[in-house]
């Protein structure tokens, strides 16, 4: 399946934060074990400040690390060192509340289209298909749904810049800017303080190393 037929597939099934779907979760713990766990900058930071830790503790307990294949760009996600989430405490998540978002979002994913942020419901072996959910609920309950998905637009933003830049460095000269930008981008954000408007000072920061480079 090529990436417009992926595109509208997606679409055919997009909810919207207000949309009704029908799952239900059985606590089987196949998720916590069977996936990978990738992180965002917001998932690091709720997690951090909820476990009381430094950003820099968090990521060598927890953290496991990798360079995109096509993008170049660090990526992050949860080291199941022990063959399941971390997290994973009698067949309970430990840290429910700050969960990351592709736990607390399954079965659903999560995509752009143009300008417009939309759910889609993911095919999975878990679960009943009975219970009715509402994607805001289930996805963000008491949390700040529309701060959180303003969170996700800025950090695809900054993604989608620096792709088309990352993708062509050699692969024997990445490794130094992976661990610039992983650090810039992921573990370097003042846990004082709100995030959405540090992360936007990271797009300033991205626009403006993108445009000086097309200057070059």
């Amino acid at each position: 399946m090529n990436f417009e037929n992926i595109k509208n597939d997606i679409e055919n099934r997009a909810l919207g934060l207000d949309d009704a779907f029908q799952f239900g979760c059985k606590a089987c713990g196949k998720c916590c074990r069977e996936k990978v766990i990738m992180l965002n900058p917001y998932d690091i930071f709720q997690l951090t400040k909820h476990l009381n830790m430094s950003q820099a503790e968090f990521a060598h307990k927890y953290c496991g690390f990798t360079i995109g294949k096509d993008s170049n760009l660090p990526i992050v996600y949860l080291d199941f060192k022990g063959g399941s989430c971390p997290f994973l405490v009698n067949k309970r998540c430990s840290v429910h509340k700050v969960k990351p978002f592709v736990c607390a979002s399954y079965p659903l994913g999560r995509a752009i289209s143009g300008d417009k942020l939309l759910y889609f419901r993911q095919e999975v072996s878990c679960g009943n298909r009975y219970d009715k959910q509402v994607v805001r609920d289930w996805v963000y309950g008491s949390r700040n749904a529309e701060e959180e998905e303003q969170i996700y637009l800025v950090w695809s933003q900054i993604l989608q810049m620096l792709v088309p830049i990352t993708s062509k460095i050699p692969a024997n000269e990445i490794a130094p800017v992976a661990n610039m930008l992983g650090n810039s981008l992921y573990f370097s954000y003042d846990l004082l303080k709100p995030f959405l408007p540090q992360l936007e000072d990271r797009l300033e920061d991205t626009k403006f190393i993108v445009e000086g480079l097309k200057l070059k």
